[in-house]
């Protein structure tokens, strides 16, 4: 299903370029996004132990810093604009997690995230645009202990959703441009209406004469809802470098 989504989003924007290349207002990038991030539990209430959680400082509920990366592909015509960005990436959780979790220091976690957005969205005013996005997700958990390996086992969800926001862009100079998105998708299927907030901000960096640019940022995510993994956050700094036309 995922496979199909992702082949059939690229052949529609193929099909977009391919007839519209000859406009001067066509504008086309693809590139590569990675995201240095760290995986945050907020809410501590599903676990073993929540007074055992109170002597634990809040920046060791959570992963060490993981790695998200995967493909991009926008288009632009005038007004309207088309993306579709594909990430995967997996984070590992220290021993003090897993031991509030599960009451032992056996274990091991792995968290394990693909992730598939595709954005359609409208210039309201010059620098300015609001969007509609549909966002498919599959979260894996990798439980592994070593003295008792019968016991590993592994959980997966899925589960698609759509949402909307704003974005927008300022010119400092020719060389570099503010940007900044604000978004919000309801998350279905196995997440059961998880609310994915999403806030994204940074600079892109061009230089003249050539065809590439590259982009810093900060990204932020949080998620709402039940299970093992819920009320958590998703953060940090985002690098994107891709070619233009």
């Amino acid at each position: 299903m995922l496979k199909s989504t992702i082949i059939a989003s690229l052949m529609a924007l193929g099909l977009l370029t391919a007839t519209a290349y000859a406009q001067s207002d066509l504008h086309f990038s693809a590139g590569l996004r990675y995201q240095l991030s760290s995986w945050q539990v907020q809410d501590v209430y599903y676990y073993n132990s929540q007074e055992a959680a109170q002597n634990y400082d809040s920046t060791e509920l959570g992963s060490e810093f993981g790695h998200l990366y995967g493909p991009i592909v926008s288009l632009s015509i005038q007004k309207f604009s088309f993306s579709v960005n594909y990430m995967m990436g997996s984070w590992e959780f220290p021993k003090q997690f897993v031991d509030l979790v599960f009451d032992t220091d056996d274990g091991t976690l792995t968290a394990k995230r693909s992730e598939l957005i595709i954005t359609a969205s409208y210039q309201i005013i010059p620098r300015l645009m609001l969007f509609l996005g549909f966002k498919n997700l599959t979260l894996k958990e990798e439980f592994e202990f070593a003295n008792y390996p019968e016991y590993n086992y592994d959980t997966e969800n899925k589960g698609s959703g759509y949402g909307g926001g704003i974005s927008g862009s300022y010119p400092f100079s020719p060389a570099i441009h503010g940007y900044g998105t604000l978004g919000y998708l309801s998350i279905g299927g196995d997440f059961d209406g998880w609310g994915n907030l999403i806030f994204e901000g940074g600079v892109r960096l061009f230089i003249k004469n050539v065809p590439v640019f590259g982009a810093v940022g900060y990204r932020y995510e949080s998620f709402t809802g039940s299970g093992t993994m819920n009320d958590a956050v998703l953060h940090g700094p985002i690098l994107t470098v891709a070619f233009y036309k």
